[in-house]
């Protein structure tokens, strides 16, 4: 209740005649611990009840007078004095942000995570954190239809083409929908906010504190993967948004020993898959020269690497001789070890083979293969065709179980890209030795091994590949052992 002018003169008049100031009086009444409780709290309720009103009416009070600029200034340092302990208590906090270049591992990029550091932020820097928001929508406008509208200008096009189409039911379900398109126009919105706060923090944790670099190296090492220009990555890092040149190519070669090391570890130990293909890349150069003015093209090879799972074990793959005795390829192999050459029916034969048909009577005389035709059309019935059949899905029964193989996650980790190109022969076995080298295989007794190496010479070691790689590596094997009956009949004439 707003006491009545009387009331007011009286209360002045009091404190002018005891010599008590306003504002030492609610210093007192915050701060002076020995005065009674039941008199104070009152006042200190209504004092945090009101604060607001309080300070809103002293800067209207002040505005135009001489004390404007003193009462703004008292506040602004109040305000800075808190957001300033925030982000120091943010940096002393966020040593999980600190990205340091040069000792740069891939578990830091892969355990970052943008919503895990924007909560931490609201947490530990509550005020900051509003206060962003209140700067980032300070005009408290909605954003126009064109920017945030459900439907894209593609598709009011290509409604606009349409003549006398029957829209009712259309238009129907579009209604319905669009109190749920709306709140996912707001999520993308706040997600959008979310992340120019977490970067504008970033930058003031960096100004303050170089180490604390986790968005700019990131956004750094991604800039570099785009192959942007220096000149605007040295732009960025002067903004405070990304690392610097040198920064960028210290964590790119810590990133590339780190993965060079994993590649070797997971080759030797001899449970692994190896898979490469072709890729062209246009290397284009801002200054053509005179020698390479019109190549720019080239033909690389990326490959990968994937572990045998599901219990394969060593001596699983511990059978290099045995398949090399049997195998036709084996000038020295004796032909009762050969083993004959099967055709594809053979192949599907043994397939077939594999599980036995136990009765083909039972299940309305259907086998096995016919079981999961029937169950696979009745699925697609239900999930794909018209709206009457969805109410039978949970009388659909899964199809027989025969031999369960357990779903793994498979890790798969990138190797080097090669400059190989493996449209030749020559070019996939350059691969191939090239996969094997990143993989820590060769000759242990070769002195020129920059580092320790395994022999996998018993074991066998498994490529994937695309139609012509089989081919081309046949193609390879069959010049070497013309090579080889060659050298033998010039050593052994007959």
């Amino acid at each position: 209740m707003v006491p009545s002018p009387p009331s007011v003169i009286l209360a002045l008049d009091f404190f002018t005649t005891h010599n008590i100031k306003i504002s030492d009086l609610v210093h007192c009444l915050l701060t002076d611990p020995s005065l009674p409780h039941h008199l104070t709290s009152i006042f200190l309720d209504d004092l945090r009840h009101g604060a607001s009103t309080m300070v809103s009416d002293l800067l209207r009070h002040a505005k135009g007078t001489s004390q404007a600029l003193k009462v703004n200034e008292d506040l602004f340092s109040f305000v800075s004095q808190h957001i300033r302990e925030e982000i120091k208590d943010l940096i002393l906090h966020g040593t999980e942000w600190q990205f340091g270049a040069s000792s740069a591992k891939s578990v830091q990029l892969e355990s970052f995570q943008l919503e895990k550091m924007a909560k931490d932020i609201a947490d530990t820097s509550p005020r900051l954190w509003s206060f962003l928001d209140v700067f980032l929508s300070a005009t408290q406008k909605t954003s126009p239809p064109s920017q945030y509208s459900g439907v894209g200008i593609e598709e009011e096009q290509y409604w606009e083409e349409m003549d006398d189409f029957d829209l009712e039911g259309i238009i129907e379900m579009v209604t319905a929908k669009e109190s749920a398109r709306e709140l996912r126009l707001a999520r993308r919105r706040q997600v959008v906010l979310t992340i120019k706060k977490v970067v504008i923090i970033s930058i003031i944790m960096q100004s303050t504190n170089q180490k604390t670099n986790a968005i700019p190296s990131l956004i750094g090492i991604f800039l570099h993967s785009c192959k942007t220009p220096e000149k605007v990555v040295e732009v960025l890092a002067r903004l405070g948004i990304s690392i610097s040149i040198n920064a960028i190519h210290n964590a790119i070669t810590s990133l590339s020993a780190e993965s060079a090391n994993r590649i070797r570890s997971l080759g030797q130990s001899l449970l692994i898959n190896y898979a490469y293909d072709n890729f062209d890349v246009n290397l284009k150069t801002s200054v053509p020269t005179i020698d390479k003015s019109a190549i720019s093209l080239k033909h690389l090879t990326s490959g990968l690497i994937f572990p045998l799972q599901h219990g394969v074990t060593m001596d699983d793959m511990k059978c290099s001789e045995y398949l090399w005795k049997r195998s036709p390829l084996n000038i020295y192999a004796n032909p009762s070890d050969i083993t004959p050459t099967k055709s594809w029916k053979d192949v599907i034969d043994r397939l077939r083979n594999i599980h036995p048909e136990p009765n083909l009577l039972t299940k309305n005389g259907l086998t096995r293969r016919e079981q999961f035709n029937s169950w696979k059309f009745l699925c697609d019935l239900v999930d794909y065709g018209p709206t009457y059949f969805s109410q039978f899905r949970d009388r659909l029964q899964p199809p027989e179980t025969i031999e369960p193989i357990p779903i793994l996650k498979t890790e798969i980790t990138p190797v080097r890209s090669m400059e190989f190109s493996n449209s030749t022969v020559s070019g996939n076995i350059s691969t191939i030795l090239n996969l094997m080298d990143q993989g820590g295989i060769g000759d242990p007794s070769d002195p020129d091994n920059p580092y320790e190496v395994k022999d996998a010479t018993p074991y066998v070691i498994l490529f994937h590949g695309d139609l012509g790689t089989g081919d081309r590596i046949l193609s390879h094997t069959f010049r070497k052992l013309v090579h080889i009956y060659l050298s033998r009949d010039v050593i052994h004439p007959i």
